[in-house]
């Protein structure tokens, strides 16, 4: 079980990661995009605060799987930089200067979908399509941190 305690060493934890990394692979983007017919709610504040800090954990593992497989950086779909990487469990393209800037983010078919101005932290717009409870957020993060990891053969 989570605890608060653990939720707000998460939380920081979460603001204190660089972002970076991305790859284009847009393949599995079209299909987990969300159903906007769906009753979906926006976050507060806090709330909101508290999925970037998750969405940064998830950057930084990117980028620490990507860097252990090619030894290189890529630039992150986290940040201004028209990269976009996606895979089993969600999808994620950087901020687009042509005009079409919806669904930075899409976790399983728009279950949480979060959008931001230029790089994550700015601007940023989050819907869910139930409440969710800290615990699910941890297990989101568990998630797309396995299913990267898998990805890059760790």
């Amino acid at each position: 079980m989570i605890t608060i305690g653990t939720g707000i060493v998460m939380f920081f934890f979460g603001f204190f990661i660089a972002a970076a990394l991305g790859a284009n692979r847009e393949d599995h983007y079209e299909s987990i995009e969300p159903e906007r017919d769906a009753l979906m709610r926006v976050l507060n504040r806090k709330e909101t605060r508290l999925v970037v800090a998750t969405l940064s954990a998830i950057d930084n593992e990117l980028r620490r799987c990507y860097w252990n497989k090619n030894q290189m950086d890529l630039p992150s779909p986290f940040s201004n930089t028209g990269n976009s990487y996606s895979c089993d469990a969600f999808a994620v393209r950087a901020y687009d200067w042509a005009g079409d800037n919806g669904r930075n983010f899409v976790y399983r078919n728009g279950r949480l979908v979060a959008e931001w101005y230029k790089h994550l932290g700015r601007g940023d717009y989050v819907e869910v399509a139930y409440d969710w409870t800290l615990g699910e957020l941890a297990d989101m993060l568990e998630d797309c941190i396995e299913v990267i990891r898998r990805d890059f053969g760790e």
